[in-house]
């Protein structure tokens, strides 16, 4: 029974989806359903920091498939923080709307399947969560019916997601056959090196390439990023990939500890990267623009990956995640506000913003300066310590490739500050709602800090990873 505790996170956040589907059946309280969400979030987060105490005792803790560990944790908290500042972007947009109240279920259903695939040591926990948190992500691409886009990017998102389930599916049966097990110390005692364990290895990474958008499974992004409501393409970018580069982490190098993937990988992430950023220069739409930026960050982040059977590569892949996480969510925030002003967000929106709003304007520059890693921002500290890693390992050709992307990158994230300071439309002030506000502060202020101040976000995340 007490170790319960160890689900208490993801029980909270089930008990609060109950709770909201109960009010919105009921009709009552609908109009703070966000808030609620929240309250739910919030009580989740104090699990995961209660989680923290009994750390040293369950630590490393195998439950039916269900790891418990100081980095799930962290994937874990950061996962639920970042889904607060999601159903505060959602407030202003999603209200009014049709099944709103369900949507906001579907938010803590999404943040709870999260929190299951970051503690996944089992092929089938790892297989549930995915598709779980699969399911909810189609339902939310394409909740706004009167957007032709959301249905047509919530069909394409589906028949993608259930091609490469099937792939991945297949793969995970041929671990098993060939292995007769399916948690991943098990299999890595059994595995033997032979054709059919490649094949399983390529199944199962097409299934996590699609999670996590690398080349050549990145077909689906920039078609869902368009046509899902704003807050769902900020969820997307983020929070799936946080969770799945950790399962992924852990399934390569427990059930492939002969490291014959680490070139493979590589060359990915040299796709990957090269192929997002070079796309987003001719993108006119912002959600497009930062739909090919989010592939272009997976590339980054596969080379920690690739690296990650030392302890650096570990680092570096989950510092990363922290600048990414705010800049990204409050760039999407931004688009969200000219939304509201304009009822488009393609970069000929952006026009003036520095007139109609100095303050979203000056937070969107810093959060694009951050995504590029121009030195003295948080992302500059992140794509640093991933080039001091590649560096490490002897991986110069791949340090020196995530320079020249970066570069690149410039290109068209300077486009969209280029809009907004040096070119004016004469259009009305924007009126941007409190929580859409307190939204991109916070993600400003996290920006922020870890750019003058990232030693606590070092340091948590040195915690996170060493051995409890």
């Amino acid at each position: 029974m007490e170790r319960l505790l160890l689900l208490l996170p993801e029980i909270t956040l089930f008990l609060g989806a109950l709770f909201c589907i109960v009010l919105d059946l009921l009709g009552k309280e609908r109009e703070y359903l966000a808030l609620i969400t929240i309250g739910a979030l919030l009580v989740a987060l104090e699990g995961i920091i209660a989680g923290i105490a009994i750390l040293p005792i369950y630590g490393g803790t195998v439950l039916a498939g269900f790891i418990y560990d100081g980095i799930s944790l962290f994937v874990k908290g950061v996962s639920i923080a970042g889904m607060m500042i999601i159903a505060l972007l959602s407030e202003r947009y999603m209200k009014g709307r049709e099944y709103e109240g369900e949507y906001y279920v579907f938010l803590l259903f999404s943040t709870m399947a999260l929190c299951f695939l970051a503690s996944a040591y089992d092929l089938i926990l790892l297989y549930i969560s995915i598709e779980f948190l699969s399911i909810s992500s189609y339902i939310l691409v394409g909740y706004i019916k009167d957007n032709p886009r959301a249905g047509e990017a919530s069909l394409k998102y589906f028949l993608f997601g259930v091609v490469l389930s099937a792939t991945m599916l297949y793969g995970m049966s041929l671990l098993y056959g060939i292995s007769g097990a399916t948690g991943f110390a098990s299999i890595s005692l059994s595995l033997k090196e032979s054709e059919v364990a490649r094949l399983a290895f390529v199944l199962i990474l097409a299934g996590f390439g699609f999670k996590i958008a690398i080349v050549p499974f990145h077909m689906w992004v920039p078609d869902v990023f368009e046509g899902a409501p704003t807050p769902i393409s900020a969820l997307l970018s983020v929070f799936p990939k946080l969770s799945a580069f950790l399962a992924f982490m852990r399934f390569l190098n427990i059930c492939y500890p002969g490291r014959e993937w680490i070139y493979l990988i590589a060359w990915l992430s040299v796709l990957t990267m090269t192929l997002g950023n070079l796309i987003a220069i001719q993108q006119n739409n912002i959600k497009r623009l930062l739909g090919y930026s989010t592939i272009a960050h997976a590339g980054y982040l596969l080379i920690p990956l690739a690296l990650s059977s030392n302890y650096w590569g570990k680092f570096s892949l989950f510092f990363y995640f922290l600048p990414y996480l705010f800049a990204n969510i409050g760039a999407f925030g931004v688009a969200i506000a000219v939304y509201l002003g304009k009822g488009k967000e393609d970069l000929e929106d952006f026009k003036g913003l520095a007139h109609r709003s100095p303050f979203s304007a000056t937070a969107m520059t810093l959060f694009l300066l951050s995504l590029i890693g121009i030195p003295g921002t948080g992302g500059f500290v992140g794509k640093l310590f991933i080039f001091a890693t590649a560096i490490r390992e002897n991986m110069g050709l791949l340090a020196i490739i995530l320079l020249l992307n970066s570069v690149v990158s410039a290109f068209y994230y300077l486009k969209v500050v280029r809009e907004m300071f040096l070119r004016t439309d004469g259009g009305e002030n924007l009126n941007e709602p409190f929580s859409l506000k307190l939204a991109l502060g916070l993600c400003l202020a996290f920006t922020l800090l870890l750019m003058f101040y990232p030693q606590p976000f070092i340091a948590l995340v040195q915690a996170s990873i060493s051995p409890f």
